[in-house]
């Protein structure tokens, strides 16, 4: 049995089949679902990429860039499909469309390295900090113990300059200091007010900063001081050192030149 609709517009009527108003219907919930688990996707994505960002001292440890690559292609494949609705006859040209976006996804897949350089039990470690929601705080702790933690952790850091390791993760620092990763994570966090990332670029900085300056070593490029800092990149030493100092590597060495504060 067909049902009708009767619609009223300007005087004169018409009738539209349920099936044609159901069809709509239907595809408006499937793209609106398809794209609100998308978006949920994506948010995800970049979540964990942020959080798992700030236990690693280099960021590009994180690799999740093939995710985001399917996503786009899953937008792209959702685009087509539409298209073929208001035009049937592009047949032949969406199904080229599809063809390369599959080949694109593929591809992403094919090339991509692993995610995460840590072994399975430094991942484990991480994403337990990750997960834990119960944050500590310095009363519950005792702020004498985080106070004198913080001086054994500065120490081992100037002694032992772990900050050199262009892989240094916090499990790897968790063992260094003979701890666990939830408590250096909270060390750091709660007694030195930095994330994971910014401390151990910090202390990179400040070596960078002692290279640039040491005439001795100024047949070195900005890649070799970078790699002898502790950074594994030219891009990301020169974001971190502007981060922390306002300026760029060049500009700083060149700065001290004109001070004459460099090292003979």
């Amino acid at each position: 049995m067909v049902f009708l609709l009767y619609n009223y517009e300007g005087g004169s009527s018409r009738f539209l089949l349920w099936e044609e108003l159901l069809s709509i219907f239907v595809i408006v919930l499937l793209v609106s679902q398809m794209t609100g688990y998308l978006w949920r996707s994506y948010r995800t994505i970049k979540q964990y990429q942020m959080n798992t960002h700030v236990h690693l001292s280099s960021a590009e440890g994180i690799d999740v860039s093939w995710l985001k690559n399917l996503i786009y292609g899953l937008i792209f494949l959702i685009m087509i499909w539409l298209l073929q609705v208001p035009f049937p006859g592009l047949t032949s040209i969406t199904n080229i469309g599809y063809f390369f976006v599959v080949f694109y996804i593929s591809y992403s897949v094919i090339i991509q390295k692993d995610i995460f350089p840590f072994t399975e039990q430094e991942a484990q470690e991480v994403f337990a900090v990750i997960d834990d929601k119960k944050a500590g705080s310095l009363s519950s702790i005792g702020s004498e113990y985080v106070a004198s933690e913080k001086r054994r952790l500065t120490e081992l850091m100037e002694r032992e300059r772990p900050y050199l390791d262009n892989e240094l993760s916090l499990p790897k620092l968790a063992r260094i200091f003979q701890t666990s990763s939830h408590q250096l994570s909270f060390l750091i966090n709660s007694g030195f007010r930095e994330n994971f990332y910014d401390y151990v670029n910090r202390h990179r900085v400040n070596e960078s900063m002692r290279l640039l300056v040491d005439k001795k070593l100024f047949h070195l490029s900005m890649v070799g001081i970078a790699l002898e800092s502790g950074f594994n990149s030219k891009t990301a030493f020169n974001t971190a050192f502007k981060k922390f100092t306002g300026t760029t590597p060049t500009e700083f060495r060149k700065m001290q030149l004109r001070k004459g504060t460099c090292d003979v």
